[in-house]
């Protein structure tokens, strides 16, 4: 369209140039004022506007400017750490246990006499004349073993109830007419006993104290005896007494639950004794005569080491 606008326009212009070349002085003038009326008459090209889709505008996130003099934020302080506290061995939690234990016994005075000295059958005398009165005292040692089951109530108190087993005492004695004894004796024992584990570490290592208190069936063998002259046999017995004892040591923590004891117990067996009755080899006193009962005390020292496991 614009296009043919142009091509008319520059044909009207050379027809008016033309027609001047051609024309008269007086025709030349009379299309010289004719002219601008005919260009003006000639539309001039007007530009046509094109419109071009445009795309949809986007929005784009412009993040304000922070103020040149703005201070970066302070980091936040870290949360306050918990106060440190000892892990509880999973051994000294609450829960049944079971106890094995080993130890070494060693008896103190066995101050072991006839019950009556002034009977015609005592046995242990004083004198070379043969008035009764002495003792014997000298017991040995013997080796230990127990075996328990407990509960553990986390609180430092713990109970169980343990048998043991001593076996190898021996009432070794002389008295002053030269008649030697030598009867083996031993102690069964069934306690109930309590303990306190007192609530410090070293380490791995725990103190602890308790004590308990039971029954004993403690037995002697039969008296060998011999003299100068002489030898024999005489009845031993048996005897169910009142038992009890003390402790303290230490536990020390290892891994799979597991507490390894060792310490130091006084334990009391009670009374050990030999029943009356006739001579089995020998006479002591003679013929139908016999002997009659003694008893003594069966008390001890220990160290023992005991392996208890937690569940």
């Amino acid at each position: 369209m614009e296009g043919k606008n142009v091509n008319r326009g520059l044909a009207a212009v050379a027809v008016a140039v033309l027609a001047t070349a051609c024309a008269s002085p007086s025709e030349k003038q009379a299309m010289t004022q004719a002219a601008p009326s005919a260009m003006a008459q000639a539309p001039a090209p007007q530009p046509q506007p094109v419109h071009t889709p445009l795309p949809p505008p986007t929005k784009t996130a412009v993040p304000d400017p922070a103020p040149a003099s703005a201070a970066p934020p302070a980091p936040a302080a870290a949360p306050a750490a918990p106060p440190a506290t000892r892990a509880t061995p999973a051994a000294a939690r609450s829960g049944p246990y079971v106890r094995l234990e080993v130890g070494h016994s060693v008896a103190r005075r066995a101050d072991f006499r006839d019950n009556d000295a002034n009977a015609a059958n005592c046995f242990i005398v004083t004198t070379p004349s043969g008035a009764c009165g002495a003792a014997l005292n000298h017991l040995g040692s013997s080796t230990t073993y127990g075996i328990g089951v407990g509960y553990n109530f986390g609180n430092g108190f713990r109970g169980d109830i343990s048998y043991g087993h001593r076996e190898g005492y021996n009432l070794r004695g002389r008295d002053p007419q030269d008649t030697d004894f030598d009867p083996p004796v031993s102690s069964k024992s069934l306690l109930v006993s309590g303990y306190y584990d007192f609530p410090m570490l070293l380490g791995t290592v725990q103190p602890y104290a308790g004590g308990g208190f039971g029954r004993s069936d403690n037995h002697m063998s039969s008296l060998k005896w011999h003299d100068t002259s002489s030898s024999g046999v005489l009845p031993g017995g048996k005897n169910n007494a009142l038992a009890w004892q003390f402790s303290v040591g230490a536990n020390v923590f290892l891994p799979a639950d597991l507490v390894l004891e060792f310490g130091y117990r006084y334990m009391d067996m009670g009374k050990f004794k030999k029943a009356a009755g006739p001579d089995l080899q020998g006479q002591f006193h003679g013929p139908g005569v016999g002997t009659g009962p003694a008893s003594g005390r069966l008390r001890a020292d220990e160290i023992f080491l005991s392996l208890r496991r937690g569940f």
